[in-house]
């Protein structure tokens, strides 16, 4: 490989450096070899006059004393001996810029630097949420993972480059909303917060009694009043509860006084609940 192979390679100002000596020493070379070649093809009468040219440059010592054919042989030894030097020197030029940029690739850039991310998942209370995945997608990368029993979820190995193209968050939890968040800088110590507001869920059905009959004007009270609704004529009812799913929450039924109901109940998925009131009580 010659130095102008290796342009290709460099990358820092030492391996430019590296590379520049190696075009200079390479050039030089060149050239002696063009003068030795001109030395050997010259006509006889301009011959003596660059060995003469060629023995001043190249050496300090008296040679009038030698035979033409000496100073012809000493002026091929002393170029072939500066060519050999400048030969290594190149090849040692581009061996330092080569190695300068295998270095340099090694190294990771500040773009491709990568660190974990953690996110943290809360309600709008602040109160953090244990069930549920959180998808991040980085571009080519993707990933799933569940929420974690402390209200987090970590991602390894994220490149900082991927924030400037935007990385995404999709959470994945019942009963609240799964808006996307997008994180387009590298947050502040790798940790992330993702606040999610909840979905009401609508409960309804009907409140009947022992014998089966519905029970109007029944007053039902969910989680200590957080929804209230009084029964109609056909002994039903509709709420909204901020709360899931599968989620037991508590009931209190009254009509004229008299606590009918006073329990918990599993908030069904698009199903009707059925109340049984005991007037006994």
């Amino acid at each position: 490989m010659n130095p102008f192979q290796a342009i290709q390679y460099v990358g820092t100002p030492l391996a430019l450096v590296a590379f520049l000596v190696a075009v200079a020493a390479y050039a030089y070379r060149h050239r002696l070899v063009e003068r030795r070649k001109l030395i050997e093809t010259a006509p006889e009468a301009e011959r003596a006059r660059l060995l003469d040219a060629t023995l001043r440059d190249f050496t300090t010592v008296n040679t009038e004393t030698l035979t033409r054919e000496q100073r012809y042989q000493l002026a091929q030894r002393l170029i072939d001996e500066r060519a050999a030097r400048t030969r290594i020197m190149a090849l040692v030029g581009v061996g330092v810029a080569l190695i300068l940029a295998v270095v340099v690739l090694a190294m990771p850039s500040a773009g491709s630097a990568q660190r974990a991310l953690v996110v943290r998942v809360s309600d709008e209370t602040g109160a953090f949420l244990t069930t549920g995945t959180v998808t991040l997608d980085a571009g080519e990368a993707r990933d799933t993972r569940a929420i974690g029993a402390d209200g987090q979820v970590r991602f390894e190995n994220i490149p900082e480059a991927a924030y400037r193209q935007g990385v995404t968050l999709h959470p994945q939890v019942s009963g609240f909303a799964t808006t996307p968040s997008t994180i387009t800088a590298t947050p502040a110590g790798g940790v992330h917060y993702l606040r999610l507001a909840r979905i009401d869920s609508p409960l309804f059905g009907t409140v009947i009694d022992s014998a089966r009959a519905a029970v109007p004007g029944v007053i039902l009270s969910f989680e200590g009043g957080l929804a209230v609704d009084t029964t109609d004529a056909q002994g039903t009812f509709r709420v909204a509860l901020p709360r899931p799913p599968g989620s037991r929450v508590a009931v209190r039924a009254v009509r004229a006084g008299v606590v009918g109901f006073n329990d918990m109940v599993t908030i069904p998925e698009r199903e009707s609940l059925t109340i049984f009131f005991d007037g006994r009580s």
